[in-house]
């Protein structure tokens, strides 16, 4: 982040979902009592790739990342590009099941707290 170089790899348009690590352990409790079926933990509010780059550097002081080049990531091997897909994943499914809540909704207020 410091060199200016977003670290949340892929498409700075994609999508993508965080999870605070205290909302983590309290959706594994609650998975205790939660109907078997596949579930998604994850924040309230996906944000792209780039956004989370500016979050993160505001919340470090530094200047905001550039996106890694489209022709650098269109290098990258097909396992990589699994990992750099934009994905837009919900929560709510989990939520209704098991009443869990995430009190940190979002990367936008958890990162800098």
């Amino acid at each position: 982040m410091r060199r200016r170089v977003n670290p949340f790899l892929g498409d700075p348009g994609g999508y993508t979902s965080f999870i605070h690590a205290e909302d983590a352990g309290a959706a594994v409790v609650a998975a205790l009592r939660a109907p078997s079926g596949i579930y998604n933990v994850a924040d309230d509010e996906p944000v792209t790739r780039a956004e989370a780059g500016r979050i993160v550097a505001g919340a470090l002081g530094v200047n905001p990342p550039h996106a890694v080049p489209r022709a650098l990531r269109a290098a990258t091997p097909a396992s990589a590009k699994l990992l750099m897909r934009s994905l837009r994943v919900s929560n709510g499914r989990f939520k209704d099941a098991t009443g869990w809540q995430p009190t940190h909704p979002s990367i936008r207020g958890s990162w800098p707290a």
